[in-house]
């Protein structure tokens, strides 16, 4: 389901940096939105995020569950959505 809130908060986390299976570095981001909705996005650049604080954005936003325990969720994905054209 695509939402649509505005952006609170963007922070670089380099804990979640990962190296994809490309072979590209991917980094982390946590993301905060004014409905309370928050979690982490990744982005090819260290230095620039396709969320940007203070303004409205279309997102999706999916659960990632515990390795431990499979009915806890750990923490949220959350996928950028274009902007529809018009």
């Amino acid at each position: 389901m695509t939402k649509k809130a505005i952006v609170t908060q963007v922070t670089r986390n380099p804990k979640g940096d990962y190296t994809n299976k490309q072979g590209k570095q991917m980094y982390c981001w946590n993301i905060m939105f004014d409905n309370q909705d928050a979690g982490e996005t990744h982005s090819m650049t260290a230095d620039k995020c396709r969320f940007v604080q203070n303004q409205e954005h279309q997102y999706e936003i999916e659960p990632i569950m515990s390795k431990n325990n499979p009915d806890e969720v750990w923490k949220y994905r959350i996928k950028y959505v274009d902007p529809p054209e018009n």
